[in-house]
């Protein structure tokens, strides 16, 4: 049996980082479902801030922090938060609809045909 004063659920960066921080004053275990720490959350949430990313609820979820992320408060940080990435989704004929969903959130999508997806990307060709 492992004895611990405080469980953490998921290593991600933000389990981690929480696990770290209290790990002066408390007997830590982190539990984490998948292969290796981070597996899912802190490459993408960390690193890229993707509105179109998963399913609606997601998205939606990620909507609500768009505008903090774009103009936060006065003194918060001198530094931006966001930058411009560009970003490719691909999908499936059958997945085509998932697609439109994503679109239906976030306008700024814009379909691309596979000649225009090889001449953006030129390895794909």
């Amino acid at each position: 049996m492992i004895a611990a004063d405080i469980v953490v659920i998921g290593a991600g960066i933000a389990g981690v980082s929480a696990a770290a921080e209290l790990a002066g004053d408390a007997k830590i275990v982190v539990l984490e479902s998948e292969a290796q720490p981070g597996y899912h959350a802190t490459g993408r949430s960390a690193a890229y801030f993707a509105a179109a990313y998963g399913h609606r609820t997601v998205r939606a979820v990620t909507a609500c922090s768009e505008a903090f992320f774009r103009r936060p408060p006065v003194g918060f940080s001198s530094l931006p938060l966001l930058r411009p990435r560009d970003c490719m989704f691909f999908a499936r004929q059958d997945q085509a609809d998932l697609l439109r969903a994503m679109q239906d959130d976030n306008p700024g999508l814009e379909f691309l045909d596979a000649a225009a997806v090889r001449d953006r990307v030129p390895v794909f060709a």
